[in-house]
């Protein structure tokens, strides 16, 4: 998880700050935050536990609901996203962690199940609370992205899950430290 820290702070950063800013995304009741797997997008996990003991920005914060993939992410929030010091204590923030088939190398859950999984979920929640507004937003990785194709990935079933994230979201930010665009297809360039 170690490399381009620095970029990878600073992207979260800035992507944190345009998403608490945005009137179009926090005038709404709730926020649906899809965060997708990989060490790019892992400081996004401390930062809302940064911001939210801040005090910044926190009615915002506090309609953050989040769905993730992301094993070092939710890792994180059991370690800074509790209102007290004891295991017991209630979380900032309520995280689904979304099931699957663990991809070590990548700290990911996966596979076919997490993507009917989230399928399934996503739509309930726009079905069942149909007196709510809320927004879908999601936040994947994208260090290498092809005009033809759009966001590419390593591993099996990350394009599949970084779909499913896309299609089911009102705003999709794409985090890319790395900013390698090509003009060429996935063939092309694998």
């Amino acid at each position: 998880l170690g490399h381009y820290t620095a970029e990878k702070d600073i992207l979260c950063k800035k992507f944190l700050s345009e998403l608490l800013k945005d009137d179009n995304i926090i005038c709404n009741d709730k926020i649906i935050l899809l965060i997708d797997s990989g060490s790019t997008v892992f400081p996004i996990f401390k930062l809302l536990c940064d911001y939210y003991w801040a005090g910044y920005k926190i009615d915002a914060l506090k309609k953050i609901e989040i769905f993730t993939n992301n094993i070092p992410g939710f890792n994180t929030l059991l370690l800074f996203g509790r209102e007290g010091s004891d295991v017991t204590a209630d979380m900032i923030y309520k995280c689904n962690v979304i099931p699957g088939t663990i991809e070590g190398k990548y700290s990911a859950i996966l596979g076919e199940e997490s993507i009917s999984h989230l399928d399934f979920i996503l739509k309930e929640i726009r079905d069942k609370e149909k007196d709510k507004k809320k927004v879908f937003v999601s936040v994947i990785t994208g260090n290498y992205i092809s005009i033809q194709d759009g966001v590419l990935w390593r591993g099996d079933y990350h394009g599949a899950m970084k779909d499913a994230y896309i299609k089911h979201s009102d705003y999709v930010f794409i985090i890319s430290p790395l900013g390698k665009i090509f003009n060429k297809s996935v063939n092309e360039i694998n």
